[in-house]
């Protein structure tokens, strides 16, 4: 009887809690080595160099290009801010007022109706 239950201590509660310890183990590796990745720049599967090597010199920049469309061709316009006047705004307001007194919602249009099986 005491096997029995010895089996059944190992099989209901000792696997599940190494398996759960397992999971969690395997994430923390997994966030270390994501960590890892990060700080070093190792992106893409490249593998991290030996801090003892020496150190490759950096790859030159690109050559810059020259601009597609030069700056002598289309036209500058130049702008200045105009402020209304007292009268204008107060124009503007009443128009706005009206456009909003005037406008009607229309109800929405459904060309199908839902039924449920």
């Amino acid at each position: 009887m005491g096997y029995f239950f010895l089996i059944l201590f190992v099989v209901f509660i000792l696997w599940p809690l190494i398996r759960v310890g397992y999971k969690i183990y395997c994430a923390q590796k997994q966030a270390r080595k994501a960590y890892e990745q990060f700080f070093n720049g190792t992106f893409g599967g490249e593998s991290r160099e030996n801090p003892h090597s020496p150190r490759q010199p950096e790859p030159e920049a690109p050559p810059q290009h020259k601009k597609k469309i030069p700056k002598d061709v289309g036209e500058y316009v130049d702008f200045k801010e105009e402020r209304l006047s007292a009268e204008e705004l107060r124009a503007r307001d009443e128009a706005a007022q009206k456009a909003r007194k005037s406008f009607k919602a229309e109800k929405q249009i459904t060309d199908i109706e839902w039924e449920d099986i």
